[in-house]
């Protein structure tokens, strides 16, 4: 339930007579329980894809997907499937995961060293500038957008998400195991 008033205080007190939780910013208490990228990569454990597929490889400056000969090296790939593309990270030889893009691009980012989460600092809060070819993981995506209401605008090839606190860009950066960059 949301309600509006003209001072926070009065809410406090009543969510304590009410006896119910009261949180002050929801994007801010997201960010503080958002997982590390090994969480989700527990779950994500899967045989190499099958032969026969068009694949390419995600290259990590550049941010584009390449034409690949195989999958065998380390990396972060892209198959042609029937339908919609699927994604596969390969860390090592028997180390395969079965991911979505926004998993497999940041988890790809944070193993072979590339920071791609930019801030820039406004008057109040900042924007947080996110590679439209690395999007982020739903969760991430969430508690950044709630920082402002909105969706992400579009600025060039970047998300820019708006009036985020840099405390929550900083938990966001970190569960991404990111360092963010300024400007």
């Amino acid at each position: 339930i949301l309600i509006a008033c003209e001072d926070e205080a009065n809410i406090e007190h009543l969510a304590e007579r009410l006896q119910i939780d009261y949180e002050f910013s929801v994007s801010d208490r997201l960010s503080e329980l958002l997982p590390e990228l090994d969480s989700y990569l527990a779950l994500a454990s899967a045989p190499r894809a099958p032969r026969g597929y068009g694949v390419a490889r995600l290259e990590l400056t550049t941010l584009e997907w390449v034409d690949a000969e195989h999958d065998r090296a380390v990396g972060f790939y892209r198959y042609d499937a029937y339908g919609r593309p699927t994604y596969r990270l390969v860390a090592g030889q028997d180390e395969t995961y079965k991911v979505d893009l926004a998993i497999g691009a940041w988890v790809a980012l944070s193993r072979w060293g590339e920071n791609k989460l930019r801030y820039v600092e406004d008057d109040v809060n900042g924007t947080l500038a996110v590679p439209v070819a690395t999007p982020l993981p739903t969760l991430h995506a969430r508690a950044a957008a709630l920082c402002s209401g909105l969706a992400p605008g579009r600025v060039g090839h970047a998300l820019w998400y708006r009036n985020v606190p840099r405390r929550v860009a900083e938990r966001i950066a970190r569960s991404l195991d990111q360092t963010l960059l300024e400007g």
